[in-house]
C-alpha cells in the first residue's frame, strides 16, 4: 500500500543523506485514513499537508516535486 511505498522511498532518500521532514499529498482517503500511515510520519516527525478536497490544480505541485526530489536521489 502507499505506506509501505513511502516507507522504501523514505529509507532511500535516507540512505543518500536526505531528511524527510515534510510531505505534501492530495486529500485521497490513502492519505489521510490510514492511521498505519499517518501514525509511521507523525512517528518520525514527519509533517503531512493535504491539499484542498476537490482542488486538482494542487495536485499537480506535489506531483512535480515528488518527481524532482526522485530524480535528485537517483543522481546523488
Amino acid at each position: 500500500g502507499v505506506r509501505d511505498h513511502f516507507v522504501e522511498y523514505f529509507n532511500e532518500a535516507k540512505s543518500h543523506g536526505f531528511d524527510i521532514q515534510g510531505m505534501r499529498t492530495d486529500s485521497a482517503k490513502e492519505y489521510i485514513e490510514k492511521r498505519t500511515f499517518v501514525d509511521w510520519l507523525t512517528d518520525r516527525g514527519i509533517i503531512q499537508e493535504a491539499s484542498a478536497p476537490h482542488a486538482q490544480y494542487q495536485n499537480g505541485f506535489a506531483e512535480v516535486t515528488m518527481q524532482q526530489i526522485q530524480n535528485n536521489v537517483r543522481c546523488a
